[in-house]
């Protein structure tokens, strides 16, 4: 067996020809990750292609500096062996002792008592000397010695120098630094180079060094898996967020963009201004004996000259390409925040940790009932932790200024509002903005809101609201995704990831995921009510929306105000503690809804405000929104052993760490600047953004005879209805600061359009919203008759949907229907023009009149959007993403209804039907024409069965067959032919908006994973079963082709 006196070998894994490998088996993945490479030293000979010498020109590359020798270490690969343990297990046997001789690589003048070896992986290509980002996760399983300067490292390098970055990740002290001779404890750092020397140039701040318990006090005895895990910074992909990890717990995370700040910026741009940075990640497993006979460890010296690693395995990840990080999204807690959190806490009362879960309203804006408001007494005594629905940069900067100025502690306060669909610019409402089915435009809507609201002053928006609805009845529907569980749950990341785009910088807010839980299905449709649902309704349809909120780093969490089952979801242990935080792993803060604390006492489950503070908080509400009960009574039942004090400080901590992360206690006005706000809010590019998700939001329902697009040489349109010139309504309810005398009517964007093509555009308003009054009939009925052409634009109020606006009746309100009926009954073509915030009964309108748009709540670029739809500057692509009912009594209608022994298809009358309507929803879930028409192939598959590790590849094959440019969203549907439980009739489970020019065919690729033909069995175990499943693909949830594959064993 040979030794060596320095050895340094290198794993490159772009470019090289590849050893042959022992997959590992796939339970040791881990989660997000693909097995990319590695080498598992399964007995087979060093191949020197795959493990080589750093600089040696064996393995095929050049030396990387010649005249730097500190990186010309050449020795041969031979020294690195296989040897086989006691156990029979095969491992890699690395044999080092120091020399006198060597030069150090970073250090090439010091020849310290030094012996080095590495095994490192390296985005460089050797054959073309070029160098590619990478992104990926390396693990080691080895026996690492104790003794001193032993680490893993991430370098940075380029390729014509020495390193120039290095991120120790593992590293033992000995006595000689205090330590016993077994540490059991790491520590990581960063070290950048100085390019000139070599020297080392610049440390961490203070505060950036991680010391962890490892637990074990001998890591060089045993094997441990040692991990780096490097993520692009979603804002700025020349950073990247840096995960160590110990037996796959994480140690430390560094986000080189928000925590190392100017530091790394500077060394990044001196770089690349030497040309000696071409963004090369080196990650290495290193390791240093240096100076021996100057250390104390309590060894002999003899017995130091030498020693041995072992390595089992080394494995290369690369992130699934269906797992999206979002890194900055996440809570990071860091050893700096943890230190400034706990001594932060030490030094409050209880008073004033209590004022941290307590929020106020300020006077300028009511979202619910009137509530205790802020004084400038709670504020000094330092019992407000945030304050919510008022705004303005000028505004929260007094009010700040005025907390840090008496308040004896100084904590800063965290501003909240209802941003839901735009802060200033005023986006579509949300179920208007999901039936776009565009991902990317939401998540951009919900960015633009966070960089105008945080522009305002504001950290936290009280949305994403992500309750599933399926009741047309409930109000709260118009600020929802639908009735879709598998859309509701890719939208819902979607808002999170736009609202948090850039966490922790101050042109981004917190997102807040809500109702927290079942809110959406509510009894007969009535806001507040009681919700009966089984579990499995529950675990299947109405959790998975806000496990995709965590999934997408959402860190805070608003309960709602029902009950679920007899149990409010704000005092609902279960819900908010076991499944949450326990197997969910939350790590932000739960708030109340507006006075959901309070109501507990009229909801019957606790005797008095008192007990109603006790049983939310201890059931897992952090903060206390608006009615002030925290501060009221918590000290008082913390006195009475009623609440822990260790159940406070936790959720303080919660708090407090959030705050640290935004920034404010170093900056508590970081929000705050006038002049920004000014220069933000509605930009020319925002506003352009806010038109394209209108265009894309608006779903054309009935075009007969190609009534749409009109022509823009019309001689005369009349242009009728109480929405057809109103700016206020087209916002929507949730308006957020948006202002009236921004909206574009739809009266104004059709003049705007023709006015100048010599077309008479004539209004008459026709009637109200509500009432009985007809007076107005006459005008516009004598208006319709003398015009070629009559767009009725009607609908309900803004405030006719939202919170606290359920209705009974679906039909349109007041006398708006029979208006239609005059207007038709002159002979002339009728577009309907639909604006509403929930599903409407208008069965009548649908047979009689020649085109119907819907349009929901467009916002500010509302009348321009539909002018362009309307003469064809657009070509409509909006999908209904929920069921419009024929009349109320079919309510809740949904596609995705279960089996049932008696379906309604069956050809007698005993059936689960009703028998004066058909069981079909007037217009389906996924529907929407287009003014182009589209033809779908047969769905195939590339195999009849899948095992249930396989990933199921479906495609499908769409041609535009009309005559114009247009978009279609492809939607793929399963039903799972016999289950242990009764299952849906059919279910979403992938969609792609794609973009066909006329005549032009595209196939579609879908891939399904196996895990989302699961389902809850009847003990409540998620569960795969195999079977037979129908695999439908078409354009909405009726019209859809089928094939069957089978899943097995």
């Amino acid at each position: 067996m040979l030794k060596i006196k320095i050895l340094i070998i290198i794993f490159c894994c772009i470019g090289v020809v590849k050893a042959q490998t022992v997959i590992p088996p796939s339970s040791e993945t881990p989660p997000g990750w693909i097995y990319y490479d590695g080498d598992e030293f399964n007995g087979d000979v060093i191949d020197s292609r795959y493990w080589g010498i750093y600089g040696s020109q064996k393995v095929g590359r050049p030396t990387y500096n010649q005249e730097n020798k500190a990186m010309l270490q050449t020795y041969r690969p031979e020294q690195v062996f296989i040897e086989t343990l006691p156990t029979g297990e095969k491992i890699c046997r690395i044999h080092s002792f120091k020399s006198k001789d060597a030069p150090s690589p970073v250090h090439p003048s010091v020849k310290s008592k030094t012996g080095w070896w590495s095994g490192a992986l390296s985005s460089r290509d050797s054959d073309t000397e070029k160098y590619y980002p990478l992104f990926c996760r390396i693990e080691i399983k080895a026996k690492v010695p104790y003794l001193y300067g032993l680490w893993n490292a991430l370098w940075l390098r380029h390729y014509k120098g020495a390193g120039v970055a290095e991120i120790d990740i593992l590293e033992f002290f000995t006595k000689a630094f205090g330590e016993n001779p077994y540490p059991a404890k790491a520590n990581q750092t960063l070290h950048l180079f100085n390019s000139e020397t070599q020297k080392l140039g610049i440390n961490l701040p203070k505060g950036q060094i991680r010391y962890t318990e490892i637990g074990d006090d001998k890591p060089g005895d045993n094997f441990h898996v040692y991990a780096v895990q490097i993520d692009p910074d979603p804002v700025d992909n020349n950073h990247a967020i840096i995960t160590f990890l110990i037996d796959n717990k994480v140690n430390y995370q560094i986000h080189t963009r928000t925590q190392l700040g100017d530091a790394y910026t500077d060394f990044i741009t001196k770089a690349r201004k030497e040309n000696r940075l071409d963004r090369v990640w080196d990650i290495a497993i290193t390791g240093q004996v240096g100076a021996f006979d100057k250390l104390d460890v309590g060894y002999p010296a003899e017995e130091l000259q030498q020693f041995d690693f072992d390595i089992d395995w080394i494995r290369v990840y690369v992130r699934d390409p269906h797992t999206r990080i979002v890194g900055n999204s996440k809570l990071p807690h860091t050893p700096e925040a943890d230190s400034f959190v706990k001594d932060l806490l030490s030094r409050m009362t209880v008073e004033e940790k209590i004022g941290q879960l307590s929020q106020y309203v300020g006077r300028t804006l009511l979202t619910g009932p009137e509530s205790e408001y802020l004084s400038d007494s709670l504020i000094a005594r330092g019992l407000v932790g945030s304050v919510l629905n008022i705004s303005g940069a000028k505004t929260l900067r007094d009010l700040q200024e005025k907390n840090m100025r008496y308040s004896r502690i100084k904590i800063p306060i965290l501003f909240g509002m209802d941003v839901i669909h735009g802060y200033k610019t005023i986006f579509p409402t949300p179920l208007a903005e999901s039936c776009s089915w565009d991902l990317a435009a939401i998540e951009r809507a919900a960015k633009i809101a966070a960089i105008e609201s945080s522009a305002a002053g504001l950290h936290w928006t009280f949305a994403p609201m992500v309750d599933i609805a399926r009741d047309a009845r409930w109000g709260r529907v118009v600020e929802g995704a639908g009735e879709d569980t598998y859309l509701g749950s890719e939208i819902a990341k979607a808002r999170v990831n736009g609202f948090q785009w850039n966490l922790w910088e101050n042109n981004s807010v917190l997102a807040c995921a809500k109702h927290w839980v079942a809110y959406g299905l509510p009894q007969a449709g009535r806001d507040y009510a009681p919700v009966d649902m089984s579990e499995r309704t529950l675990f299947d349809t109405y959790l998975p929306p806000f496990k995709a909120c965590i999934d997408a780093g959402v860190l805070t969490f608003m309960s709602a105000f029902n009950d679920i089952n007899g149990i409010p979801a704000s005092a609902h242990p279960f819900l908010l503690k076991d499944l949450l935080r326990g197997q969910w792993n939350f790590n932000g803060f739960v708030v109340s809804d507006w006075e959901a604390v309070k109501q507990l006492v009229a909801q019957g489950v606790a005797e008095d405000d008192k007990d109603a503070t006790r049983l939310a908080f201890n059931s897992g509400i952090d903060m206390d929104m608006t009615d002030g009960l925290y501060n009221k009574y918590m000290k008082e039942l913390i006195e009475a052993g009623k609440i822990s004090m260790e159940d406070v400080d936790n959720s303080v901590s919660r708090i407090l760490h959030i705050k640290y992360a935004l920034g404010l206690f170093v900056d508590p006005y970081k929000f705050c600047n006038e002049e920004y706000e000014s220069q933000t809010i509605m930009k020319k590019e925002f506003l352009d953004a806010a038109l394209d998700m209108a265009h894309k939001s608006a779903v054309l329902l009935k075009n007969d005879n190609h009534t749409l697009p009109l022509a823009k040489n019309v001689r005369s349109i009349a242009v009728v209805g109480p929405l057809a010139d109103n700016q206020t309504e087209l916002l929507g309810s949730w308006r957020a600061r948006g202002e009236d005398r921004h909206v574009t009517t739809v009266l104004q964007g059709i003049k705007n359009k023709i006015g100048g093509n010599k077309t008479k555009v004539g209004y008459a308003r026709g009637c109200d919203f509500d009432g009985e009054d007809k007076s107005g009939f006459k005008e516009a009925v004598k208006l319709a008759s003398k015009s070629d052409m009559v767009i009725a634009v009607v609908g309900e109020k803004a405030l006719m949907s939202g919170e606290s606006r359920s209705r009974a009746q679906l039909d349109l309100p007041g006398v708006q229907e029979e208006l239609i009926k005059e207007l038709v009954a002159t002979g002339k073509p009728v577009v309907v023009v639909l604006m509403n915030g929930r599903p409407l009964s208008i069965e009548w309108v649908d047979k009689n009149v020649s085109a119907i748009l819907e349009t929901w709540f467009l916002g500010t670029s509302a009348g321009t959007a539909i002018a362009d739809i309307l003469f064809g500057d657009y070509n409509p692509s909006g999908r209904l993403t929920i069921s419009f009912p024929r009349v109320e009594g079919q309510v809740p209608v949904y596609y995705n209804y279960k089996k049932s022994g008696r379906p309604g298809d069956m050809p007698h009358s005993s059936t689960t039907r009703h028998i004066d309507v058909p069981n079909a929803p007037l217009y389906p879930f996924g529907y929407g024409l287009s003014y182009t028409t589209f033809s779908y192939s047969v769905p195939q598959s590339t195999q009849k069965e899948y095992t249930r590790q396989e990933t199921i590849s479906v495609s499908v094959t769409v041609t535009n067959t009309g005559d114009r440019d247009g978009e279609e969203t492809v939607q793929l549907y399963v039903n799972d032919k016999v289950a242990s439980v009764v299952r849906p009739v059919k279910e979403l489970k992938a969609f792609k908006k794609i973009f066909l020019k006329a005549g032009e065919s595209k196939t579609v690729q879908f891939d399904i994973s196996p895990l989302a033909l699961g389902f809850y069995d009847a003990a409540m175990n998620y569960v795969v079963e195999p079977g037979e499943f129908e695999i439908m693909t078409g354009c909405n949830s009726n019209d859809l082709q089928t094939i069957s594959v089978k899943l097995i064993n």
